[in-house]
């Protein structure tokens, strides 16, 4: 499996912080992800959005000779970086994972923390407790996967926000809507999503794009 890394980013949610591209090719960064309802429904805001269209420009210039190593992007980073995030295209879940806790390692040991979600909490990634959050379908799901000890991301409708707001509880536990679609706060200036940060808000929610 190959992963790429990126310094530096434009993306306006997360702020300028490091990136990881997971999959070699578009088929097998596709391939991390099979089983997911939000792949076979095309739906997907990564694969079939933005975020797969700068993983296309970043393998024909890794295949031109550009450098995407771990390494690199630790050193060409924003000085204000405070996060890594991982997985911006493809599930963690299907990186060999002594290479995952490897680059997880580095990256903390340069002072950052990582952002990563699994969409496979239940099954194959389930390894991945307590390392990142649990990318989860249904409000259900979500307390589900809290109850196992993970916090969880839910994608709800604008019809959702509207009649429930941007924060509540669902069956005792806590929901609030992503900061940066109540108000504006990147991810870098955020941390809700660090899934190895067990005392946060338990089930973070996310407006479908």
């Amino acid at each position: 499996m190959h992963v790429y890394y990126v310094g530096q980013s434009s993306n306006r949610k997360t702020g300028n912080i490091p990136q990881q591209f997971i999959g070699g090719t578009r088929k097998e960064s596709m391939k991390t992800c099979e089983g997911c309802k939000l792949l076979a429904s095309k739906v997907c805001y990564a694969q079939f959005g933005t975020e797969s269209i700068a993983h296309g420009s970043v393998r024909r210039a890794s295949a031109r000779g550009k450098d995407y190593t771990l390494q690199t992007a630790l050193d060409n980073r924003s000085t204000h970086a405070r996060y890594f995030r991982f997985g911006t295209i493809g599930d963690p879940s299907g990186i060999p994972d002594r290479i995952l806790r490897k680059a997880e390692r580095v990256a903390r040991n340069s002072g950052l923390r990582v952002l990563n979600y699994t969409h496979f909490w239940a099954t194959r990634g389930k390894h991945l407790l307590g390392r990142a959050m649990a990318s989860c379908d249904t409000f259900k799901d979500a307390w589900k996967a809290v109850h196992q000890g993970w916090r969880a991301t839910v994608v709800v409708s604008q019809n959702f926000i509207d009649k429930h707001g941007t924060k509540g509880v669902y069956r005792g536990k806590r929901w609030a809507l992503c900061p940066y679609q109540s108000h504006g706060t990147q991810c870098n200036d955020c941390g809700l999503c660090d899934g190895s940060r067990s005392e946060l808000l338990p089930i973070i929610v996310f407006k479908e794009h």
